[in-house]
């Protein structure tokens, strides 16, 4: 084998390495990324930074005590309130 070939074929071996371990970081983080949603503690946080959010932009009262989502059909949400310059909506 010419040492033409063996460096193209070793330059080949290595972005076919490295485009692996690229698929396989995109892969661990989607992962992780799942695993760390389906922890409660990371959903309200989540949500109490939405909940921020949108108290900033509209202006109204906004709380909520905890959510927890099971994947894929299961929310439960509780001690909801809204208070808006008309009405007042709380639930537990």
């Amino acid at each position: 084998m010419s040492m033409k070939k063996w460096m193209g074929r070793m330059k080949w071996q290595k972005i076919t390495r490295v485009l692996l371990i690229l698929v396989f970081a995109v892969i661990l983080l989607a992962l992780s990324l799942v695993v760390a949603i389906n922890v409660p503690f990371v959903q309200t946080y989540l949500v109490q930074k939405i909940i921020r959010d949108i108290r900033e932009k509209t202006g109204t009262v906004l709380t909520l005590q905890s959510v927890k989502i099971a994947f894929p059909n299961t929310v439960r949400i509780s001690e909801v309130y809204i208070e808006d310059k008309n009405k007042v909506l709380y639930s537990t």
